[in-house]
C-alpha cells in the first residue's frame, strides 16, 4: 500500500507540473493580447516553474529506476531538452524579428513540441508501471486521460491566435480596445495586422488534425470506451474556467471550442460500434471529425463563437485528418504498443 501511494504521489506530481505549464501557456496567450512581451513576465515564470518541477521529478525518477527501466524516461528528458532549446530559440527569434503575436512561428512550435514530447513520455511511464503491476488499470486510465487532455492543449495551442484574435477584432470593430497602449502603439507603428496573418482555412484544418491525432491515439491505447469524450470534456472545462478568470481580472478572452465535445462523443460512439475495424470502418469516426469541424462554416452569429472558416477549409481538413491519423498510428505502433499488449 505504501508503494502504491508513493507511485500515486509521483504521477500526481507529474500531472501537477504539466498542469502548471498548461495554465502558464494559456495565461501567456491572453497576456500577449494585452501587453508587450517580456521574458520575466508572470505567465513565463509560472510556465518555467512547471518545467523546473518536471525536470526535478525526472531526475528523481531516473535515480530510483533500474537502468533497464529508464527507456521511457528518456522521452521525458527529450521533451525537457527540446523545451529548453526552444526557449533559447524563441529569445533569438524575437531578438531577430521583433515582437509578434503569432502562435505559428517556428520558435513557438518548438515550445509546444517539447511539452508534447514530455507528456507522451509521462503517459509511457505510467503505462509501463501498469504493465508491470505497479498500479491498477483504473488508475492508469485516470492518469493517462488527464495527460491526454494536457496533450490536446499542446496540440490546440496554435489556434489560440485565431480564437483570441477574432474576439479582439470584434471589440475593436465596436470601438473597444482590449490591449494596452504600449502594444497598440508598437503595432500601429509597424503597420502590422496583429490578429491575422494566417489563412482562415488553417483554423479548421489544424483543428481536425489535432482532434484526429489525439482521439485516435487515445482509442488505440484502449483507455476507456469514451476516452475522446472525457479528454474533450476536460479541455472544454479548462478553457471555460480560464475565460472566467480572464474576465474577472480584465484580461482578453477567446472563443471556446464548444463543438469538440459533441464531436468527441460521436467519435467514441461510432468507433465503439464496430467490433471488426477495417480501414473503412476506422475512417467513419475520422470523417465525423471532418464533418463536425466543417459544419462551423454554416454557423453565423453576430458575436463570434469561433474564428471564420471559408468553404475551402473542407479540402485542407481532409489532408489534416490523413496526417493526424497516420501520425497517431505511427506513434502507437512504434512507441506505445509494447505497453498495451
Amino acid at each position: 500500500m505504501e508503494k502504491i501511494s508513493r507511485h500515486n504521489f509521483l504521477y500526481g506530481s507529474l500531472i501537477f507540473a504539466f498542469l502548471l505549464k498548461t495554465i502558464g501557456a494559456g495565461w501567456d496567450a491572453s497576456y500577449h493580447f494585452k501587453y508587450l512581451r517580456e521574458f520575466y513576465q508572470m505567465p513565463h515564470l509560472l510556465n518555467g516553474f512547471g518545467n523546473i518541477l518536471v525536470a526535478v521529478l525526472f531526475f528523481f525518477l531516473w535515480r530510483r529506476e533500474p537502468k533497464a527501466e529508464q527507456k521511457d524516461l528518456k522521452i521525458i528528458l527529450a521533451g525537457i531538452l527540446t523545451f529548453i532549446g526552444a526557449i533559447i530559440f524563441d529569445q533569438w527569434w524575437h531578438a531577430r524579428f521583433g515582437i509578434d503575436l503569432t502562435t505559428w512561428s517556428p520558435s513557438h512550435f518548438s515550445l509546444y513540441l517539447g511539452t508534447l514530447i514530455g507528456l507522451m513520455g509521462a503517459i509511457l511511464y505510467i503505462a509501463h508501471d501498469w504493465k508491470h503491476g505497479k498500479i491498477s488499470a483504473h488508475l492508469k486510465t485516470v492518469y493517462c486521460i488527464i495527460l491526454f487532455f494536457l496533450a490536446l492543449d499542446s496540440f490546440w495551442f496554435p489556434l489560440l491566435q485565431q480564437e483570441q484574435g477574432v474576439i479582439t477584432a470584434y471589440y475593436m470593430a465596436h470601438g473597444i480596445v482590449t490591449f494596452g497602449p504600449d502594444l497598440e502603439q508598437a503595432f500601429a507603428a509597424a503597420h502590422l495586422d496583429i490578429y491575422r496573418g494566417v489563412p482562415d482555412w488553417l483554423y479548421g484544418a489544424y483543428a481536425v488534425f489535432s482532434l484526429v491525432t489525439i482521439f485516435t491515439l487515445a482509442k488505440r491505447l484502449k483507455l476507456h470506451r469514451y476516452s475522446a469524450t472525457l479528454i474533450a470534456g476536460q479541455y472544454l472545462l479548462f478553457r471555460i474556467l480560464m475565460n472566467f478568470i480572464f474576465i474577472a481580472v480584465s484580461y482578453p478572452t477567446s472563443t471556446v471550442p464548444y463543438y469538440i465535445l459533441p464531436i468527441a462523443f460521436l467519435f467514441d460512439f461510432f468507433y465503439n460500434a464496430f467490433k471488426e475495424r477495417t480501414w473503412i470502418q476506422r475512417s467513419i469516426p475520422t470523417a465525423l471529425i471532418i464533418l463536425g469541424i466543417n459544419g462551423l462554416i454554416f454557423v453565423k452569429t453576430a458575436y463570434p463563437l469561433h474564428p471564420p472558416m471559408p468553404p475551402e477549409t473542407f479540402l485542407f481538413s481532409i489532408g489534416g485528418a490523413v496526417i493526424g491519423y497516420l501520425l497517431a498510428e505511427a506513434a502507437y505502433r512504434k512507441v506505445f504498443r509494447r505497453h498495451m499488449l
